[in-house]
């Protein structure tokens, strides 16, 4: 029920907050995103004031109902019936008294009479699964235009068509990207029967992309594939997840082979054994070269900002907190508790699930101070990194600038994941457990936080000394133990 219910609530707050004369911007975006209501209209410059106008027409009772189309999910419709439905509290909120104050329809054009026909889904009511009642019924309708014949079992090709169905009644966001995925690498297997998809063929697709390394590669650790570890295994797990999909469902005479589920020969084990982190002496160039690029970009022009642009502060920040650049990017203004020393890092769908709180030490302090003096945020917008073309939103694409950045380092392996990594590694080297760096890294799991935390060389010396010293310290108490009973 979870999707579902989602959209409902998305639904009564942006009206409520309309018909209380307190529409809010970034409420109203996010419902654009999602949904059109029918006579809104589309237009960017008038789209806000058309919702708003059909809003308060619905609510005044010149319109019976609201028809609301959902973007990402296809032939799918959720209508608002009459405002009778609803009644008015003690806040004025909408708060509906009928479970049918919301209904789910599907709407198809029928390849016989080519007329649109609609189909009520089910109303609002907690006594059944919505996301498996609407996900089911929509799978219905999809299922006859991929059928070629009723007795053959359908193509890599034609299966996808009705898996994206699937995946965006689960998440829409995610959908198309996970399609593109299975099409990108597996083009050659798009024309294949699902059944004839079988381990043979995809451990002959995992060594087409073996590489041959030369001696000073092996040495080197490269990767020996043509292609990330983590992009093939992506890959892999995705067309698995795509079989796995077909088998379980009723309208297939399929089976996945429990070889494919169980083999070790599609793993893709990491042969890279360098560690991902930056040296004492790379990390000092990093913070010059910033410095510099600073100071030349703003040479002759007067400010109180130190920062020609957010590239430093960005990797600063992350850098002190271990950050994901793209969680970096959605801070807020106001997560940020100045009396407390506190900063809040928001959760979301993607890695990071619950908010984590981390403490503002001192020199990060600073720097966000320092930063917040920029002429950038004289537009007063919500965001530490603002998008600096349009203001309401936070900035998203920061590759080009790093690019050009990379190239002034004396080393080219220069990344936001070194960066974590390197943050991971240099907080635990500081005497800390691994359980307090995967609290630092916002892991769910102890095991991640094995993969981005590497001992130097340094921290193995200091180790070994220190247990040296034990074992010595031990065996001149032994003897004197000894000497003692002479």
């Amino acid at each position: 029920m979870k999707l579902y219910q989602l959209m409902w609530d998305l639904l009564l707050h942006t009206f409520n907050l309309i018909i209380v004369g307190a529409p809010n911007d970034d409420v109203i975006q996010q419902f654009h995103k999602t949904f059109n209501v029918s006579g809104s209209g589309n237009e960017p410059q008038n789209k806000d004031l058309k919702l708003i106008q059909v809003v308060h027409e619905w609510h005044s009772g010149k319109r019976k109902f609201l028809t609301v189309s959902v973007k990402d999910i296809p032939n799918f419709y959720i209508r608002i019936l009459d405002i009778k439905n609803f009644q008015n509290n003690d806040t004025n909120e909408l708060v509906p008294n009928s479970l049918a104050a919301m209904s789910f329809y599907s709407r198809v054009r029928e390849s016989s009479t080519g007329k649109l026909k609609t189909r009520k889904i089910c109303d609002l009511t907690p006594k059944q699964d919505l996301d498996n009642v609407i996900s089911a019924h929509l799978l219905k309708l999809a299922k006859p235009q991929f059928h070629l014949t009723s007795t053959n079992l359908l193509t890599l090709d034609e299966y996808l068509k009705e898996y994206e169905v699937v995946l965006i009644s689960k998440n829409p966001k995610t959908a198309r990207n996970k399609i593109n995925i299975i099409r990108y690498h597996f083009k050659q297997f798009l024309a294949y029967p699902i059944d004839k998809i079988d381990l043979k063929l995809l451990i002959l697709w995992k060594e087409s992309h073996i590489r041959k390394l030369t001696t000073k590669q092996k040495q080197q650790s490269e990767c020996p594939y043509d292609l990330a570890e983590s992009t093939l295994k992506g890959a892999i797990s995705s067309l698995r997840a795509a079989l796995r999909s077909a088998s379980a469902s009723p309208f297939h005479n399929y089976k996945i082979p429990e070889e494919i589920i169980h083999t070790s020969e599609l793993k893709f084990i990491p042969k890279n054994l360098v560690h991902k982190y930056y040296s004492q002496e790379e990390r000092v160039e990093i913070y010059q070269k910033l410095f510099i690029r600073d100071r030349n970009k703003l040479l002759g022009k007067l400010g109180s900002c130190p920062f020609y642009d957010y590239l430093t502060p960005l990797i600063l920040i992350c850098i002190y907190l271990g950050l994901r650049p793209s969680y970096a990017l959605k801070i807020k203004k106001t997560d940020i508790y100045w009396e407390s020393n506190m900063l809040i890092i928001r959760g979301d769908k993607g890695k990071v699930k619950q908010p984590q709180y981390t403490p503002l030490c001192n020199g990060l302090d600073v720097i966000i101070k320092e930063w917040l003096q920029h002429p950038i945020h004289s537009s007063k917008s919500q965001w530490l990194f603002p998008n600096p073309i349009d203001h309401k939103s936070h900035l998203v694409d920061y590759s080009k600038l790093v690019k050009n950045f990379k190239k002034t380092l004396s080393f080219e392996h220069f990344d936001f994941t070194t960066v974590r990594h390197t943050s991971a590694t240099h907080f635990q080297s500081g005497g800390h457990d691994i359980f307090k760096t995967q609290r630092f890294l916002g892991h769910g799991n102890v095991t991640t936080t094995l993969r981005y935390s590497h001992h130097t060389d340094l921290d193995i010396k200091r180790c070994y000394t220190q247990y040296s010293e034990m074992v010595d310290n031990e065996i001149l108490q032994a003897r004197a133990l000894v000497a003692g009973t002479k």
